[in-house]
C-alpha cells in the first residue's frame, strides 16, 4: 500500500427527518493501493452501521460501489446508495445527470429524482419480480415469549436479503416489543434469515417498524431502506387493495430518542412494476482518512 494516500471520507445521516436524525452512513473514495480485501477492516473500524467505498465507472454518473456493515459485506444496501448520491451530487453537481447508476456487487442500481414526490427525496427502485414472499419460520412468540396479539402470520420476505415479517396490530405493541441481540441471531440462524421485522399501521399511508438484523449482531437498526421493501408485499398479501394508489407511503422505524429513529417512504410504481424507497440526506462531515496504512497493518498481524 502506498504511504502517505488521502481516502477521502464522508459521513451522512441518511433517512432523516424531523424527530429522526436517521442513520449514520459512511462514505470512502479510497485512493491507490487500498482494495477490496481492506474494505471490511476499514469498515468495522470505523463502526458506522454501513459505509460504501466508491470507485468511478466510465463518467461520473457511473460509478461502482462496496457496501459494508462492521459485521460483513452487502450484496445490496439502499441506505449507502443514497448516501453515495448524496455525495456524488454534492461534489459534482453540474456534471451528474439526473439518475445515477452503481454497480453493486449484486445488481445495477439507480438512484433518481421522481416526480410528485419532496424534490430532496432520493430514490432507489427494485423489480417487484425480485420481492419474493413465503410463508415464515418458527412463530416468534414461540422463539421470544412475547404476547404477539392478533392473527397476521410471520412471512418470509426476499429483497435481496431475506426477513422475517409480522404486522402488529397496535402501535403500543410494536412498543413494547424487546428482543435479545442474541436470540436474534439464534432465530435467524434457524429461519435462515438476515432480520426480523415487526411493523403496525398509523394512520393514512403511514406504518410504524422496528428491524433487528444479522449484520449488526442481533441489534435494533435505525433505518433499513431493505426492510422497508417487504412491507408492501406482506399487506398486498393479507389485503391486495390496501396498498393501491399514487401517493407514497411514510415509513417511522425505531424507538425511542431521535438518534434511534428514520424515516423513510415507500412508493409502488405500477406502470414500471417496481417498488422504490426513498429517504434524506444530510451531510455531516467530510475529512480525510489518516494513517490507514499503519490500521490496517496492525490488523494484518
Amino acid at each position: 500500500m502506498a504511504a502517505g494516500v488521502d481516502h477521502e471520507l464522508w459521513q451522512l445521516a441518511v433517512f432523516c427527518a424531523a424527530g429522526a436524525v436517521g442513520n449514520p452512513t459512511g462514505v470512502v473514495f479510497p485512493g491507490p493501493g487500498l482494495g477490496p480485501e481492506d474494505y471490511l477492516r476499514l469498515a468495522a473500524w470505523l463502526g458506522y452501521p454501513d459505509t460504501v467505498f466508491l470507485r468511478p465507472g466510465p463518467d461520473l454518473s457511473h460509478w461502482r460501489a462496496h457496501s459494508f456493515s462492521p459485521a460483513g459485506e452487502l450484496s445490496f444496501c439502499i441506505q449507502t446508495l443514497l448516501a453515495a448520491d448524496a455525495v456524488i451530487r454534492r461534489k459534482w453537481p453540474r456534471l451528474i445527470k439526473e439518475t445515477l447508476s452503481l454497480t453493486t456487487p449484486s445488481r445495477l442500481a439507480t438512484v433518481e429524482r421522481l416526480p410528485g414526490t419532496m424534490p430532496a427525496l432520493g430514490w432507489v427502485k427494485i423489480s417487484q419480480a425480485e420481492i419474493r414472499v413465503r410463508p415464515g419460520g418458527p412463530p416468534l412468540h414461540s422463539i421470544f415469549r412475547m404476547d404477539l396479539k392478533g392473527e397476521f402470520p410471520e412471512l418470509i420476505i426476499d429483497s435481496g436479503r431475506s426477513r422475517v415479517y409480522r404486522r402488529l396490530p397496535h402501535l403500543s405493541d410494536l412498543e413494547e416489543v424487546w428482543l435479545p441481540p442474541d436470540q436474534v441471531l439464534a432465530y435467524c440462524q434457524d429461519s435462515q434469515v438476515h432480520g426480523i421485522c415487526l411493523f403496525s399501521l398509523m394512520g393514512h399511508r403511514t406504518m410504524a417498524t422496528r428491524v433487528f438484523t444479522t449484520s449488526l449482531d442481533g441489534r435494533e437498526d435505525v433505518a433499513t431502506g431493505g426492510a422497508v421493501l417487504g412491507l408492501l408485499a406482506y399487506l398486498a398479501r393479507q389485503d391486495p387493495g390496501i396498498t393501491r394508489g399514487g401517493d407514497f407511503w411514510t415509513i417511522h422505524q425505531g424507538q425511542g430518542p431521535p438518534h434511534r429513529r428514520g424515516t423513510l417512504f415507500i412508493k409502488e410504481l405500477p406502470e414500471e412494476q417496481a417498488v422504490a424507497v426513498g429517504g434524506l440526506t444530510r451531510v455531516v462531515a467530510q475529512g480525510v482518512l489518516v494513517k490507514v496504512e499503519d490500521l490496517l497493518e496492525k490488523g494484518r498481524r
